[in-house]
């Protein structure tokens, strides 16, 4: 499948779960990905469709839920809105390079975030985040409010008005 969601399953189940498949985690794929695994990825919903949740009307219930939530994008476009609504809850987060497209990696990293593109370093993330909730929490809440909350872009917006309005 070219669907990136049906990519990124494809890339989780199959490179990353070997390496955390023994730890006992419960996992929950929330979304239509379900629909579209089932019908373009047989074999991986035959192995995992249990996790697929489906769609869901409210999704900040099942983000509070999380532990940890997780973005295994490995193609896309655009700016990933999932990837700043984990953030905004002050959930750990791990996601790929393709997770944080169009975003400012380098002031992300200084909060403490790094994209994780290769298996086992996702694993390992994941591993380490379940780990050390609290601080990779800090994490996730220091990148939204620096980055992403309303007052960061009402203070951008009053920057640019400011320069605009200088004679």
């Amino acid at each position: 499948s070219t669907n990136p969601n049906c990519a990124a399953m494809k890339w989780f189940f199959e490179e990353v779960w070997p390496f955390i498949a023994d730890r006992g985690y419960r996992v929950k794929i929330v979304g239509q990905v379900r629909m579209l695994v089932q019908k373009d990825l047989p074999e991986i919903y035959a192995a995992f469709g249990s996790l697929f949740v489906g769609p869901t009307a409210d999704l900040a219930p099942t983000y509070r839920a999380a532990r940890c939530v997780f973005a295994p994008m490995i193609s896309g476009t655009g700016i990933s809105i999932k990837t700043i609504e984990a953030l905004a809850l002050g959930k750990p987060f791990v996601g790929t390079s393709m997770a944080y497209r169009g975003m400012p990696i380098d002031q992300i990293a200084k909060f403490g975030l790094q994209p994780q593109d290769t298996p086992q370093a996702f694993a390992d993330a994941i591993v380490k985040a379940l780990s050390n909730e609290r601080t990779a929490a800090k994490a996730s809440r220091l990148v939204y409010e620096n980055l992403f909350s309303p007052r960061t872009a009402f203070a951008s917006r009053d920057e640019v008005i400011r320069i605009a309005s200088t004679p």
